[in-house]
């Protein structure tokens, strides 16, 4: 093949040759496929760099042990299919492969899994001896290292999903042989007492994603990874862990390109768990490694990194974040314990007398402080740095305060704080102050008014806060006191502003603030249906017009108010000369427009004499029902209403010469029966009773 072949995938119209010969493939994913040839036997030794994936399909042949797998390369098979065809791996792999994996020199631990099965710790040994290790969290109680006190004095298999502890371990490198391990892996776990660490290990000849393996196991919690840089044979004094919390972020001491949260090719870790049980491992959880983006850039969590570095440019981070899933103790998926392994260079923060590499609390409401503590042996420079500041509200202010210099400053991003050492001090010297984010709201202004306001409001009772506002070519327009809780800002006209808000002596935070129209209400018009009647005809149609209103209210006079439309009707039950008002509503805004209503005590009946008898109603009072006599041929209808005008029945056509009108639903009561016919209406008033 050439070269390129191997640096892409092969596509379904490709081809599988049957048997290889002996080529070492570069670096680069290759991919066997189904295209027309859908099985094949790798025949002699043959090395791979790369990533080889066989899609689904295709089973590969290996033979005795052909396909080696150098340091650090993948094979993805037996996977389930993904939604996406060309990244499946449902292929397999049959026969032994022979997979070569480079630990950290003579002097130094590793931790060891096996991604193939069938094989015994003795491919572990070296010319320096056994030096092998099981881990067993029922020795020493809650002390981790004390777990390591399990020695294999003779070849034991190596059980899928385990991990192994190997110290002095020659030049490190070590060849698994046997088949490929594919499909569902469950790993026994164990919690004594207060020791919930257990030695697992990926048992995949390919990388597993940390974030997946979490989904499938809720009993998993953080995760911890040994690194070596330096052989010493007091490797656990002087080194320390790579640590994936339970969020997915990978804090402690920084490895250079090791910035996933994912697990390598023979990789054992120490991993701690709520109970006791298993975890189980499967090819979903089996992803390409690429540690080339930190896994924090995706994260969805309110949460920062900080770091401390020495002169020598050796650093440690840890992780402080806040949600409304956690709570201010520890929460197992949340925290990750500090795993003690290092008084030369360390950082930790505290819940309780408890010390975290990785910590969340409760949702951010109100000022909360989280105690630092260091691990330095010796006096010195020293710095803490902010390095990631993810999903913060813009208005959260973080503040490191020094309890030995007693400085209290505003600890950002690029800005390093830099400290003397001092080996002698007692006592918790660093303190976080997380500010908790403002929470501010405009009232809109009515148009050619200024009553518009802005309230500020500072959730952070320790902590008083200034404001003062400013117009957008900065103008000041008003300023606060010092205060905790709210502070309102009035009589302010639509426009743009510049909030500003400060803690005492610290830096200050802007907003822009828009204060928009309230409302925009065009003119306001009333009608009545009648200014001057009788009183036998006092049912008043009224209606109103108002742009933009979003509610009426009306008072006609006599004491009724009725809000929410904009036609009412009423029925005025006595002579006399009302004033009627209405006001139109719109956000903040609104208008009144009044008009007079003359009520006479002139009595007629229906309006036109010669109509007079041709209607009537009975019996009145009602109980269940009331009748209307209709003595014409003409259709009529029948609007009823209470006594504050609100419809209660409507156009109910009266065509017998006896129409029943049922009041066995109505409350008790004044009703006034409106009767139409023709050009002409007769109002009776009608008494319910029940």
């Amino acid at each position: 093949y050439a070269s390129s072949t191997y640096n892409s995938f092969i596509s379904r119209s490709g081809f599988f040759a049957s048997a290889i010969s002996p080529k070492v493939l570069g670096a680069g994913t290759l991919r066997f496929t189904e295209g027309g040839i859908n099985s094949g036997t790798v025949s002699a030794p043959t090395r791979f760099y790369g990533i080889v994936a066989v899609r689904s399909g295709v089973s590969v042949s290996s033979g005795s042990g052909n396909m080696i797998f150098q340091n650090n390369s993948q094979l993805l098979s037996g996977g389930v299919e993904p939604l996406i065809p060309t990244m499946n791996y449902a292929g397999s792999v049959t026969g032994s492969i022979k997979y070569i994996r480079s630990g950290s020199s003579y002097g130094a631990y590793n931790y060891w899994s096996s991604p193939v099965s069938g094989v015994t710790t003795s491919v572990l040994n070296t010319n320096y001896g056994n030096n092998l290790y099981q881990y067993n969290n029922t020795l020493a109680g809650g002390n981790v290292q004390g777990g390591w006190d399990s020695p294999i004095t003779s070849p034991i298999a190596m059980a899928l999903g385990r991990g192994y502890i190997q110290t002095y371990a020659g030049n490190g490198s070590v060849t698994f042989t046997g088949p490929a391990n594919e499909g569902i892996v469950n790993a026994p776990v164990t919690v004594t007492g207060s020791n919930n660490f257990n030695l697992l290990g990926n048992p995949y000849p390919s990388s597993l994603s940390y974030p997946r393996l979490k989904a499938a196991n809720t009993n998993l919690g953080s995760v911890y990874i040994w690194k070596n840089e330096v052989a010493t044979g007091a490797a656990y004094n002087t080194n320390s862990y790579v640590v994936i919390t339970p969020t997915g972020a990978v804090l402690g001491n920084p490895v250079v390109g090791f910035n996933n949260a994912e697990i390598g090719v023979g990789q054992g870790f120490l991993a701690s768990v709520a109970n006791s049980g298993s975890i189980q491992f499967n090819s979903n959880q089996r992803v390409v490694a690429t540690n080339t983006t930190q896994f924090l850039d995706a994260s969805e969590y309110m949460q920062m990194r900080v770091r401390l570095s020495n002169a020598a440019q050796q650093s440690f981070d840890i992780g402080i974040g806040f949600d409304g899933g956690a709570t201010d103790g520890f929460d197992f998926n949340f925290d990750t314990p500090r795993m003690p392994s290092s008084e030369s260079l360390e950082l930790f923060s505290y819940i309780g007398e408890q010390e975290y590499t990785g910590q969340f609390a409760g949702e951010l409401s109100a000022t909360k402080v989280v105690d630092l503590g260091t691990a330095l042996a010796s006096s010195g420079s020293y710095s803490l740095s902010l390095e990631q500041f993810e999903n913060f509200d813009p208005s959260v202010r973080v503040y490191l305060e020094d309890r030995k210099t007693g400085s209290f400053e505003s600890f950002r991003a690029g800005v390093p704080y830099t400290f003397a050492n001092d080996p002698s001090f007692v006592g918790v010297r660093f303190k976080l102050h997380f500010m908790a984010p403002i929470v501010y709201s405009a009232t809109g202004s009515c148009v050619e008014a200024t009553n518009g306001k802005l309230l500020v409001v500072n959730p952070n009772v320790s902590n008083p806060m200034t404001a003062s506002l400013r117009t957008g070519n900065g103008v000041l327009i008003s300023s606060s006191s010092p205060f905790i809780g709210e502070h309102i800002f009035q009589n302010l006209a639509v426009g743009e502003y510049n909030l500003q808000a400060a803690y005492e002596g610290a830096d200050l935070i802007e907003e822009a603030v828009s204060i928009e129209s309230a409302g925009l209400l065009g003119s306001l018009s009333m009608t009545a249906s009648a200014t001057t009647t009788s009183i036998a005809d006092a049912i008043i149609e009224f209606s109103a017009t108002a742009t933009g209103a979003t509610e009426f209210i009306w008072n006609f006079g006599d004491g009724t108010v009725v809000t929410g439309t904009s036609t009412p009707v009423h029925a005025y039950m006595a002579p006399g000369v009302y004033e009627v008002s209405l006001t139109a509503i719109s956000g903040g805004c609104s208008s009144t427009s009044v008009s007079e209503i003359r009520i006479t005590d002139n009595v007629t009946g229906i309006s036109g004499a010669n109509q007079g008898d041709a209607v009537s109603l009975f019996p009145n009072p009602a109980d269940e029902q009331f009748n209307i006599i209709k003595n014409s041929s003409e259709v009529a209808y029948l609007d009823l209403t209470d006594v504050a005008g609100r419809s209660i029945m409507k156009n109910v056509q009266l065509t017998n010469r006896i129409n029943n009108i049922h009041t066995k639903e109505l409350k008790a009561g004044v009703y006034m029966a409106i009767i139409h016919m023709g050009d002409t209406r007769k109002v009776i008033s009608v008494v319910v009773t029940h």
